[in-house]
Formats: C-alpha cells, sequence, structure tokens
C-alpha cells in the first residue's frame, strides 16, 4: 500500500514538472521565433530598399539591383547618395558609376568623405586627369580598396599601363596573345587565390609579375627550382614571401646555389635558404654569407 502512495506522489510530480515545462518553454519559443522573424524582415527590407534605389537612382534593371542587394544592402539613401555625389563631382558619368557599383557595390557603403575623397584627391594630385581616372576606376573599382598612398600609386599605375595596352591591341587587326584585360583578369584571379592582400604592396609586385610572364616563361622559372631539389609547392610559397624573385634567371639562380656551396653548406641547407630568404637568390657574395648564416639558425 505504501510503495502505491509513493508511486503515485512521484507521477504526480512528475505530471507537475512535465506541465510547468511545457508552460514556459512555449513563451521561450515564441520569443526566439519573433525575433527571428523581425530580423528575417529587417534584411527583406535592406534588400528591398538596396534594389529599388539601384533602379531608380542608376538605372539597373530590376534583376542586376536584385543581385547587388544580395552582395550589399542599406536601409536608407544617404550614404550611398553622399558616395555618388562625390563621383559626380570628380567627373564621373553615369555610365562610369553603373561600372563602378556593379563590379564594387560594396563602394556604396563606404564614407565617401573618409574613406573615398582622400584617395581621389591623391589620384589627382599625381597628374591624373579627369578623363584618365575615370576610365581606369571604372574598369578596376578596387583600387579604391587600397589604404596606403604608396600601394594605391602602384596600383593605378600598372592597372593604367594595361588600360593604356588594351588599347593598343585592339586597334590591332588580329592579335594573337589573349587582350591584355583578358590577361589582368587572369593574372588577378591567381594572385587573390594565393591569399595575397590587396590592401599591399606585395599584391602588387605578385600583380605585376604574373601577368608580365607568360605561362611557358612561369613554367620554365618553376622547373629551374625543381631541378634543384625543390618542389613546385616550395617555389609558390616562396613566390608569395618575395614575388620578385620570379624574375631571376636561371644564370643567377645557379651562380647563388654555386655561391653558397662554396661558403660551406650542402644541399639541403642551400634549399632551407632559399625557402626562408628567396630575395637572396641573385644577391651578392657577401649577402649570401650572411643569409646562409641566419638559415641556419
Amino acid at each position: 500500500m505504501l510503495s502505491l502512495i509513493l508511486h503515485g506522489r512521484k507521477s504526480l510530480e512528475l505530471q507537475r514538472w512535465r506541465n510547468l515545462r511545457f508552460a514556459v518553454n512555449p513563451l521561450q519559443y515564441s520569443s526566439a521565433f519573433s525575433s527571428a522573424s523581425a530580423s528575417l524582415q529587417d534584411g527583406r527590407k535592406g534588400h528591398n530598399f538596396t534594389a529599388s534605389y539601384l533602379v531608380t537612382s542608376l538605372g539597373f534593371t530590376t534583376k542586376l539591383a536584385e543581385s547587388i542587394s544580395k552582395k550589399v544592402s542599406f536601409e536608407d539613401n544617404v550614404n550611398p547618395q553622399s558616395v555618388l555625389s562625390l563621383l559626380r563631382g570628380y567627373g564621373f558619368r553615369d555610365s562610369h558609376i553603373s561600372s563602378i557599383i556593379t563590379n564594387y557595390p560594396g563602394l556604396l557603403t563606404l564614407d565617401a568623405e573618409r574613406d573615398l575623397d582622400p584617395k581621389l584627391k591623391f589620384l589627382k594630385s599625381r597628374g591624373a586627369s579627369t578623363s584618365e581616372l575615370t576610365e581606369i576606376l571604372s574598369k578596376v573599382p578596387k583600387i579604391l580598396r587600397i589604404k596606403k598612398d604608396k600601394t594605391l600609386s602602384r596600383y593605378y599605375d600598372f592597372v593604367r599601363e594595361i588600360v593604356q595596352a588594351d588599347k593598343s591591341s585592339s586597334s590591332e587587326f588580329e592579335v594573337s596573345l589573349p587582350l591584355p584585360h583578358v590577361r589582368f583578369e587572369e593574372s588577378l584571379k591567381k594572385v587573390l587565390e594565393m591569399g595575397f592582400d590587396p590592401t599591399t604592396s606585395r599584391f602588387v609586385q605578385a600583380l605585376r609579375m604574373l601577368y608580365q610572364m607568360s605561362e611557358k616563361t612561369i613554367q620554365d622559372k618553376v622547373n629551374v627550382y625543381t631541378r634543384l631539389g625543390l618542389s613546385g609547392e616550395d617555389v609558390w610559397e616562396m613566390f608569395k614571401k618575395w614575388p620578385t624573385f620570379m624574375t631571376n634567371s636561371e644564370k643567377k639562380i645557379t651562380q647563388t646555389f654555386e655561391t653558397f656551396s662554396k661558403c660551406g653548406l650542402v644541399e639541403e641547407e642551400i634549399l632551407s635558404a632559399f625557402k626562408k630568404f628567396p630575395q637572396c637568390i641573385g644577391a651578392s657574395e657577401h649577402n649570401c654569407v650572411d643569409t646562409g648564416r641566419l638559415s641556419l639558425w
């Protein structure tokens, strides 16, 4: 009898606990659902406003505007309008601006006065004409992502060379090699895939190296190093550390190897020095000795 009573009490307590749990949880689930729902609605509101703004302000098609709104969104026109006003003040036409925003929609979220105006002023101060500035930035707007003036000027000058070469190639009747802008896009993609930071000078160096050298030339360079005992992966890791090392001729590469050997380094130590300090390749004998010592630490 006592066991039945105890069992009944336990069952009653268990039932009360279940009732309490389900009495509380619906409120929690309801609150969480409401918060998620509100967040989703805010996101849709931002995407809808962005798409509508791009259609009315820049004449984008609905399809293109909706596609861009998935990459960037804003809930009012204050910031994007200030960006557009600044660009127009520098002589950018709507066709230029449309091209820029299509390729770099994040530009509309930047602070026009703090982030963009100083860069445009800097480029103008270097002698860039309005026609040159608008043409180059409409082709490669992500130049404006770069923060440091020195890197910005290097990247801008390099792109300018490509644009000028593109014009020359386009005027020819037959072009046996890929057009410069196609080569540029391919080289840019490779450099980004390697993990180079677009805001650094090393990024510009790597881009220049890959753009200026043909696939055959690059492979020939890699083959020289693999014959010495390095792997292809080793060579590209060296490239990440010091992109300009790829310009060294086979003669310079082998001479550096021989110099290290004369200094008493064995093959394994020489290859280690190459991997750690690719800038030593082609250096003077004195610098090679110093590098060899460092590589042993």
